[in-house]
């Protein structure tokens, strides 16, 4: 799960710039939903700032991080009713 560590280090090290809490590797529902988050097309493409090709590399490492997650065994499931990200 190197990739998923290297997204929390990234994520960690956002969170101190802002003095926000940090995330822990262990806490699956938070990272999924900060990725899928980050999948949307508004934040991929950073509302058309960002190329295409910028856009393309951050699809593919964040859904390298997601694959990663399901291959160490994790699941999830969106909660519709509290609009969390909850381990099936």
């Amino acid at each position: 799960m190197q990739t998923v560590k290297e997204f929390v280090d990234l994520e960690n090290r956002k969170a101190r710039i802002f003095n926000q809490n940090e995330i822990k590797i262990t806490d699956v529902p938070t990272i999924v939903a900060i990725i899928e988050s980050n999948l949307s097309p508004e934040n991929l493409a950073c509302d058309g700032e960002r190329p295409v090709s910028e856009q393309n590399k951050l699809e593919i490492y964040y859904n390298r991080c997601l694959n990663e997650l399901k291959q160490a065994g994790y699941k999830w499931n969106l909660n519709y009713d509290t609009g969390k990200y909850e381990l099936a």
